[in-house]
This record gives C-alpha cells, structure tokens and sequence, in this order.
C-alpha cells in the first residue's frame, strides 16, 4: 500500500471568518467548525468543499442548562451522519456525558447517556457506525483499570462493540489516560486513532479487527506533541507532530510523518512549506487548517 512520501501544494478554499479558537474537522466530506464552545450554548457549522455552509447544528442536550464540547468531539459520516460527544449539566450544576447523534439533514439530535464512559474523541465511518475513544470514571476516579477505551456505536444509538483495556498499554507517560493528548481520525472504512500518552497509533476497520498498531516516531519524551491525524480511503495514514523545542519560525517546528504499513513505522513526509494544521483527507488530498490574507483557510495538498 502506499505512503506518503511528499506533498505537492494544491488550491486554497476560503472560509467565512470565525472567531472560534476549536480546532477545524475535515470528516466524512465536509468541514466541521465547532461555535460558541465558550457560551455552553455550542453549535457546528458545515461547509463544503468550496466554502459553502451547507448545515448549522445546534447542540441542545435537554434538561441541560449548559453544554460543553472540545476539540476532536464532533464528526461527520460520508451519508451526512454527524456525531458529538460531551458533557451536559442541569441547573444544579449535576452533570452526565453524552453522544448526540444528527441524521442527514436532521438539527435535533438522538441523546445516549454514556456515563461514567466519557468519550473524548469521536470519527464515524461510511456504514454511520460511531466510534469514540475515551475513559471511564465516577466523580473523577478511574474505578475499573480494565475499562475499554474504544467503542463502536450504531447510528441508532446502541452499543456494538468495544475493544482495548486500559491496563493493556505500556504506557510512557503513565499521569495520563491514554486517551488524553490524542486524535482520531476515519477513513469510509476503517478508523484510527493515535495517542500521545501510550506513544503509538492503533487502528480499526468496520469489523473490530486490529489493521495495525505502530509506535509513534521516536522522539524525547513530551518534546513533541500531536498536531493532527488523516487517514485517507486508500489506506495513507499521515500524522503532524509539533516539536516544541524548536524556534517558532524554524522549519524543523512541524512535522509530517507518513505510515509505511509494509514496515511498520512512520517515515518523514517532505514538505516545501509549513502547511499548517493537519485536518484530514478527502480522495487522495490532505487537508490543512492555514490562513491567508487575515482568513481561515483550507490548504489542498496532494500526495506524492
């Protein structure tokens, strides 16, 4: 299969201005912008591939008072699905976490309850089946080590399947869940994610079964972080990194790697220019978050 070895500059899609600070989502055909995270009143904005807003999603979770969504906790399925997972809260303050789940062209969405699960990352895939990375705790205490991290959800709302106990990783950076300082990203038909904590990146096709499970590229420990993930229909996997020890304009700052599945490791991907941030992929193009001229922009950048 092959992989990314380079990156060739395409065209720029422009985008209307936002004043949101949540990183952008390339998924399932569209943009994902998520609004008014700071309000506890949040909503998505879609667009597509020309700029266009083609869908505005209020978040409502009813009998919550305010709602609270993060980055990497909205995804769009290629049918026009669109997933969000987060945290609601009533007037007294009680809380509970969710997965809301939008029909195409539908604005009100099927609530589950998935305490004390709280999924901190979702992705959908071309059959609408939901998938969330996450943790489980009770009044912020991990109470089962065992706990899954992954789980599929069906577009109705019911839990299919659910895979990786915690305690299985031989994790670095053991402060932390797994599922902290991560990105997941699909493509029609698989789903990966990758972790900064347990330093590697695992996925999944539509069936449950591992496809791969590769350690990050090597680096000092907490020297660079994770700035993104794509994987694309074709199998390409490509992952950002951000060195945070070198100089804010130094070339050497972020970082494209590319998964060489025959291998089993990430290779440098080369890169002309900073790109900006990684978003995804659509067809055999990676998607990057940039601005030009004061405004947000989508960069189109194919792969050699």
């Amino acid at each position: 299969m092959a992989f990314a070895a380079g990156l060739r500059p395409g065209p720029v899609t422009e985008l209307p201005f936002t004043s949101s600070n949540v990183p952008a989502v390339w998924s399932g055909g569209a943009l994902l912008r998520l609004e008014d995270s700071e309000t506890g009143q949040p909503r998505l904005e879609v667009f597509d591939k020309s700029g266009n807003k083609t869908a505005g999603l209020a978040i409502v979770i009813p009998g919550a008072a305010q709602v609270t969504v993060l980055e990497g906790c909205f995804a769009r399925g290629r049918g026009g699905i669109v997933a969000v997972c987060g945290s609601a809260y009533n007037p007294a303050n009680q809380g509970f976490s969710f997965l809301a789940i939008y029909e195409p062209g539908g604005d009100h969405a099927r609530v589950i309850r998935t305490s004390p699960y709280k999924a901190r990352r979702v992705a959908v895939l071309a059959d609408s089946s939901i998938w969330t990375l996450g943790h489980e705790a009770r009044d912020g205490v991990e109470t089962d080590p065992a706990h899954h991290v992954v789980r599929r959800y069906r577009a109705d709302g019911v839990l299919a399947g659910s895979w990786l106990p915690n305690n299985s990783f031989a994790s670095k950076l053991p402060k932390w869940h797994v599922s902290r300082y991560s990105e997941m990203a699909a493509s029609s038909t698989r789903v990966g994610w990758v972790s900064q904590t347990a330093r590697e990146y695992v996925e999944f096709d539509g069936a449950g079964q591992l496809t791969a499970r590769v350690p990050m590229p090597p680096n000092e420990l907490e020297r660079h972080m994770i700035t993104g993930l794509a994987l694309c229909d074709d199998g390409r996997v490509v992952l950002g990194l951000v060195d945070q020890q070198a100089p804010s304009a130094g070339s050497g700052a972020y970082q494209l790697f590319g998964l060489d599945r025959d291998g089993g490791v990430f290779r440098p991907v080369a890169t002309a220019e900073r790109i900006g941030s990684l978003i995804g992929c659509e067809e055999d193009k990676l998607a990057a978050a940039g601005n030009h001229l004061g405004g947000p922009v989508i960069r189109w950048l194919a792969m050699e």
